[in-house]
């Protein structure tokens, strides 16, 4: 054979090992199933844990709306990094709260801080408002909100609705902060 026919066969021969070597699956593998599988274990442990006491939040705030309204303001649950339950309360503490709360887990997560004002006092004062807003034609939406508890109102032009509630003789309660919106939230 001629020796330029030797080297190019020599050449394809090698061309193929290398394709077919490459084909060849990797001796060095690393598993890492076992750590994601773990990770992934204890993620959806950690997040039933949260789901868990936010649905005993939930349910406390309920029976704190129903059951010890004239202390309750509002409150406020935290997830992240972990989870935090902050109630807004009138002259009550933590330990007033132990009677509505079974989870120790949630008893722990419990932070509270003091309002000036229950939510029924934050709710009358709204209820109160609208019907005044309502006469004197603005239109608006509302929200209840903490630190400190408020009412904020939207409306699409705070001086507009300044004068049109001034017009019609109708005070601002103190607790009451205008928020201008090009689009009012719905729901309030």
């Amino acid at each position: 054979m001629a020796p330029r026919k030797l080297i190019s066969l020599i050449m394809i021969a090698v061309g193929f090992i290398l394709a077919a070597v490459g084909c060849l699956p990797n001796t060095v593998t690393v598993s890492e199933d076992p750590v994601n599988q773990a990770t992934r274990q204890a993620a959806a442990t950690a997040q039933a844990v949260t789901n868990q006491l936010q649905e005993e939040a939930f349910a406390l705030e309920e029976a704190l709306d129903v059951e010890f309204s004239d202390h309750y303001t509002g409150m406020k649950v935290e997830t992240y990094p972990s989870v935090r339950v902050i109630v807004y309360l009138t002259k009550a503490t933590k330990q007033d709260l132990a009677k509505f709360v079974t989870d120790p887990k949630l008893l722990e997560a419990i932070e509270v801080r003091e309002e000036a004002i229950t939510r029924e006092a934050l709710r009358e004062i709204r209820e109160a408002f609208k019907a005044e807003m309502d006469r004197a034609d603005v239109t608006y939406t509302t929200a209840l909100v903490m630190e400190p508890a408020t009412l904020e109102v939207y409306v699409t032009n705070i001086p507009e609705a300044e004068a049109k509630l001034k017009a019609a003789n109708v005070p601002v309660p103190e607790i009451v902060r205008f928020v201008e919106k090009e689009t009012l939230p719905t729901d309030g």
